[in-house]
């Protein structure tokens, strides 16, 4: 599936979290039904923020799975996540369902603090399932076109330039769960007009060899595809036409 694309609240599922439980505890549907119903609920809005695109899109390699991304906006700024719970199924999903939700209850917030507070407040459930998280959290200031960025483990993003350049983001810090209470620290890149962001999962690195040389061809792929929808839609069908093995997830802010 592919889309293109308040401030401080109190940490708690949104509302659209909420639907996806609801719907994943729905009665009156089969289990592969509610299960279809909670990956919809899980896909962002659209938004339309001057000057930039955000476009995504997540291939499950079931009927759910752990990778799940996100982005918002209060028209000044714009929070950007990628995360990757680990395990397959159901029980990953949930567990990806409540970071989002942790995550949007602290949209704005700047990276460092929101990855404390939402490591504090999903702490017990990763520890109760023995899982971790990586995570992309970024914050954009669309009118200075700086992001600051947590990554928390996940090291599949990159920057590419205008030029063509390309600088892989790579990560410098455990991922959620691992060691809770650890501080965490952001940091800071450039959008110029022209650069876009790419961050993804590591299912995409499985459609390849496996190695992070892959973001080089995906970064190829990006150069020369017509525009950003078009760059999404190659991901997702070839994450379709093939068995990675993993969830693909793809997220890109682009600034026009």
């Amino acid at each position: 599936m592919t889309l293109l694309n308040d401030r401080h609240r109190a940490p708690a599922l949104d509302s659209i979290d909420t639907a996806v439980l609801q719907a994943m505890l729905a009665a009156d549907t089969s289990e592969s039904q509610r299960i279809a119903a909670a990956a919809r609920a899980l896909v962002p809005d659209p938004i339309e923020v001057a000057g930039y695109t955000v476009a995504g899109a997540s291939v499950a390699l079931g009927d759910a799975g752990g990778d799940v991304f996100d982005w918002s906006t209060d028209g000044r700024t714009i929070t950007v996540s990628v995360a990757d719970v680990m395990g397959k199924g159901l029980p990953a999903a949930v567990l990806a369902a409540n970071l989002r939700g942790a995550l949007r209850a602290r949209s704005g917030a700047e990276p460092a603090a929101a990855v404390m507070a939402l490591e504090q407040q999903i702490e017990r459930d990763l520890v109760g399932a023995e899982s971790f998280a990586t995570l992309f959290h970024g914050l954009l200031d669309a009118e200075a076109g700086v992001l600051d960025y947590v990554d928390a483990g996940h090291g599949i993003a990159m920057h590419i330039a205008q030029s063509g350049a390309i600088t892989i983001l790579r990560s410098r810090e455990l991922p959620v769960g691992l060691f809770p209470g650890a501080v965490r620290s952001s940091r800071r890149i450039a959008i110029e007009p022209g650069d876009a962001l790419v961050v993804a999962s590591d299912g995409l690195l499985e459609l390849h060899d496996g190695s992070l040389a892959t973001l080089e061809l995906v970064a190829a792929r990006y150069r020369d595809a017509p525009d950003i929808a078009a760059f999404v839609e190659t991901v997702v069908q070839a994450a379709r036409s093939s068995d990675p093995g993993d969830d693909v997830t793809v997220l890109v802010l682009a600034r026009r």
